[in-house]
């Protein structure tokens, strides 16, 4: 009887990078071959633009391109390219974070007894945009998350972090009530 095993998490380490006239091609250890399209690997528009790349880890390449710039390339965003299940499962994770980060905004701007035009006045964010980040619909940056929580007397960490309530106890994240 022949008996096999793999190196747990395998699948995410890149075993060979090569830039193809179609695109990023990524080989992982698990036997995926991943192709990113050129137009989806920001900071370099074609094959022509790679000097070199580097795979100092499995998990992350380094493209040099003619400008000088190096860009990152995680094994997370090859994979995507080749593996469907991987992708629909990191879109379902994606969809997941925007849904728990949008109820903790809409309960935190509750708890200060904001209404969205409140919010939008005292944090410079328009309405429209608290509502869509509420919604689930928008994922903001990070100077916006800046923005609602200084806007609602919050630390940033209030609004990112599931026990926050616990870091609040600690007394470094109390509700700083000046700032409404």
């Amino acid at each position: 009887m022949v008996q096999a095993a793999m190196v747990q998490g395998a699948e995410r380490m890149m075993i060979s990078v090569e830039a193809s006239y179609d695109g990023l091609r990524v080989s992982f250890a698990d036997g995926l071959v991943s192709v990113a399209p050129w137009e989806s690997v920001a900071g370099v528009g074609s094959q022509a633009e790679v000097v070199s790349i580097e795979v100092d880890t499995p998990y992350e390449a380094v493209i040099r391109t003619r400008g000088g710039d190096a860009v990152e390339i995680p094994w997370d965003f090859a994979r995507q390219f080749g593996d469907a299940k991987y992708r629909d499962r990191m879109a379902e994770e994606t969809l997941r974070g925007q849904r728990k980060f949008a109820e903790r905004v809409r309960r935190l701007r509750r708890e200060a007894d904001l209404s969205q035009q409140r919010l939008a006045d005292l944090s410079g964010v328009g309405r429209v945009t608290i509502a869509r980040i509420e919604g689930a619909a928008q994922s903001p940056k990070l100077d916006t998350i800046q923005k609602l929580a200084t806007g609602m007397g919050y630390p940033v960490q209030a609004l990112l972090m599931d026990d926050w309530a616990d870091f609040a106890n600690d007394g470094a994240g109390s509700r700083n009530t000046q700032a409404l």
